[in-house]
């Protein structure tokens, strides 16, 4: 049985039926962030299911899916009241509500192009993302396998498990940019959701979702295999679902919020940092209202304590893996953490961070915003504790570029946000005032945690998506007499920063002609465009020779997904031969592969004596093993 572009509509159908079943008791908005939740934890559960048995193939895959794609049509077939008969009536919308929803749309229909017409192109998806698909779908199993990227083990996998099950169905990575798409669609239905649970009213719903819409750093995600706008959509349902349990304490608000943070865990280290502070900030609301009543109050700590069990059950898979292999069921590699924690390196974190978001065009406004810094922090700027690889501090100038662009406009309104904060609290401490503190923790835990590094801010993207509700409180709500009107001049501005990374993405740009006339091929290596040709040339090399089984000689953060891609269509398979000493024990096949492909030095690989070069550029080399007979 081959793969078919067609099979993309098995789960595309399902997580229609899904909307459909949950809109019958609320608004079409909730319906999807609740579909949203349950399909990813259907992937989760089927992935580890379908992984322990070693049936991760086209034909289960098509089995697990054609089984709850039957449900669902079954349990809409069967109910009793028709999905949308009780979703709520919107009033009549204003121009302004037109402008704004055309906005949304805009940007989504831009960013949707670019993700069909692009292939994946970052850097860490072609050494990790991307790579470790096609690994799991040769081994047939989502277990650890030994390699020289050691991120393709640890990484939590919940995004790429998404990726594996289209590209299994469809048999090329046609689909998996809208995997993050999706879930950027999602992070702005939940961003209204959270405001109404805010108490915020109908249009200032809407603009909660044009902030997430506007947020550049998402914008550019969106079209990405990475895992940003993933684990967002989950922090965001976390929030959400939090801030209903304190409303409405009930099962399908506790399993809900589970669930949610059980995805965000499996899809990204960076989860536990934010949704700790959500978790403890929101929860002290639900336990105060209870504090009289002694046996409630044990009730919901112990309904609380559930969700986190709930949560970690989900991710018992990745975790048992993670144990065996690095002795911690949680493990995110070295390098990562502060090490220096002294109050004055950790408190000057957090004005490296904010600084990623402030890069401008010019050099000379650079260098001003620099000198200031350096000015105020002194040596803490380049502390190479707190600095990952000890990399010299630099402010990033402004770039369209997934792993480097800043939120500037965002930003500054979100400082505004937690600056009128303070007048919240004066008079009345409110569930916003919990929401408020939660961000403001996240934020701050994530700057003790981790060391600075100059593409970190996109990983600060769950921040500003919770932040889009505070910005609208700040903007509508305590600007006095001119408030509608700073609103309108806030969201304008976002709007009109937001559209060059809309349609003039640095490496999937939409309105260039690299889509049309280069070929996809080609459109991998955007970012490294001098691996095209000696990759081609390696793999050229390869398939004249009829070599099968290629040995990987690769770096830890070397480009693996090309090779891959390159092999599609023939019967060629990688494994890892320069291997890290914690996967060596992972380690099955004894036998040296019959041809090496590698993109670094080979002097001090150990079995390099018995191989001889077929192929040799500064970029990639090709070695065949002495004495072995080509098939061709």
């Amino acid at each position: 049985m081959k793969s078919s572009p067609a099979f993309i509509l098995l789960p595309l159908i399902t997580y229609v039926l899904l909307v459909l079943l949950f809109a019958r008791r609320g608004s079409a908005l909730n319906a999807l962030g609740k579909s949203h939740l349950v399909f990813f934890s259907f992937i989760a559960v089927s992935t580890e299911f379908l992984s322990a048995f070693h049936w991760i193939d086209l034909p289960h895959l098509l089995g697990i899916w054609g089984f709850l794609c039957l449900g669902c049509v079954l349990a809409v077939a069967f109910r009793k009241r028709p999905g949308f008969s009780s979703i709520e009536k919107f009033p009549r919308i204003s121009p302004v509500s037109i402008l704004l929803l055309g906005t949304i749309v805009f940007i989504l229909a831009a960013t949707f192009a670019t993700a069909i017409l692009y292939p994946p192109n970052n850097w860490d998806s072609m050494t990790y993302h991307m790579a470790r698909v096609p690994n799991w779908i040769s081994n047939r199993s989502v277990s650890f396998y030994p390699t020289a990227i050691e991120r393709q083990n640890f990484s939590a996998p919940l995004a790429e498990f998404a990726i594996m099950h289209l590209q299994l169905l469809s048999g090329s990575d046609l689909f998996a940019n809208l995997v993050q798409w999706t879930c950027f669609v999602v992070s702005i239905a939940l961003g209204a959701l959270i405001a109404a649970e805010l108490s915020l009213n109908r249009r200032e719903q809407l603009m909660s979702a044009v902030i997430i819409a506007t947020i550049p750093m998402a914008i550019l995600q969106s079209t990405s295999t990475q895992n940003d706008l993933v684990v967002s959509s989950f922090i965001l349902a976390f929030a959400l679902f939090m801030l209903r349990l304190g409303k409405d304490f009930n099962i399908e608000n506790i399993l809900f919020a589970s669930l949610s943070l059980g995805l965000a865990l499996l899809t990204k280290g960076t989860a536990y940092i934010y949704c700790a502070p959500l978790g403890v900030a929101l929860a002290v609301p639900i336990l105060f209202k209870a504090s009289s009543n002694f046996p409630t109050l044990i009730r919901r700590a112990g309904c609380l304590s559930l969700v986190c069990l709930i949560a970690l059950a989900l991710n018992s898979g990745h975790f048992a893996r993670s144990y065996r292999l690095y002795g911690s069921p949680v493990y995110g590699g070295p390098g990562w953490l502060n090490q220096d924690s002294s109050i004055s390196a950790l408190l000057s974190n957090i004005p490296k961070n904010l600084s990623l978001h402030l890069g401008t065009r010019s050099p000379r406004l650079n260098g001003v915003i620099d000198e200031t810094l350096r000015s105020v922090l002194g040596k803490q700027l380049d502390n190479r504790d707190n600095n990952y690889l000890g990399i010299p501090f630099r402010i990033v100038p402004y770039r369209r570029h997934e792993d480097y662009a800043g939120n500037p406009i965002h930003l500054w309104l979100t400082l505004l946000a937690f600056a009128l904060a303070f007048v919240w609290a004066r008079r009345q401490f409110s569930q916003r005032n919990w929401y408020a503190i939660a961000l403001l923790l996240g934020g701050c835990l994530y700057c003790f945690c981790i060391k600075w590094q100059p593409w970190a801010s996109r990983v600060h993207t769950p921040l500003f998506a919770l932040a889009a509700p505070v910005i609208v409180i700040a903007l509508t709500q305590h600007a006095k007499g001119i408030g509608r009107y700073s609103a309108l001049a806030g969201i304008a501005f976002m709007v009109l920063y937001s559209f060059p990374f809309a349609l003039n993405n640095q490496t999937r740009s939409l309105l260039s002609n690299d889509w049309k006339q280069k070929e996809r091929m080609q459109l991998y290596f955007t970012n490294r465009p001098e691996l095209y040709e000696p990759y081609k040339r390696a793999m050229n090399v390869l398939e004249k020779a009829g070599a099968q089984d290629v040995g990987l000689y690769i770096g830890g953060d070397g480009w693996e997904y090309p090779f891959w891609v390159f092999a599609k269509s023939g019967d060629m398979r990688f494994r890892h031969v320069g291997l890290t000493e914690q996967s060596k024990v992972l380690q099955t096949e004894a036998s040296l592969p019959a041809y090496v492909v590698a993109t670094m030095n080979t002097d001090t690989w150990l079995e390099r004596r018995e191989y001889s070069p077929v192929y040799a550029s500064d970029n990639v080399s090709v070695l065949k093993r002495l004495g072995h007979e080509s098939m061709r």
